[in-house]
Order: C-alpha cells, then sequence, then structure tokens
C-alpha cells in the first residue's frame, strides 16, 4: 500500500508528503504456484517529506 499528497500554503511554496510500501509486503513473481518463488524482493516501508517552491508572478 503506498500513499502520497501535498499541501499548498501559498506564495508558490508546497509540502510534498509520500509513503511507499506502508504494510511490509515482500515483493515477487512465482511460476504456477507460490511454492515455486522465482523471485524475492524485501523491502521496509519509505518516507519522503520534501518542500518546494514555484515562484509566483
Amino acid at each position: 500500500m503506498d500513499a502520497q499528497g501535498g499541501y499548498k500554503f501559498g506564495h508558490g511554496l508546497q509540502l510534498i508528503v509520500s509513503a511507499s510500501n506502508l504494510n511490509d509486503e515482500e515483493f515477487g513473481f512465482y511460476n504456477g504456484s507460490r511454492q515455486y518463488p522465482i523471485q524475492r524482493e524485501f523491502y521496509h516501508p519509505t518516507y519522503l517529506f520534501g518542500l518546494r517552491w514555484v515562484p509566483t508572478r
């Protein structure tokens, strides 16, 4: 599960928030049945916070 959002403060300033893999699921492929995985990858939840400024006229 992923989520993202943002908030505009005014004068061109924005807050950006993003989160990936919130439920800490593994990523993988399997051939025919889940007991025969081809590829499995494990990632932890990742969070991103940022500010963006776009000059206004």
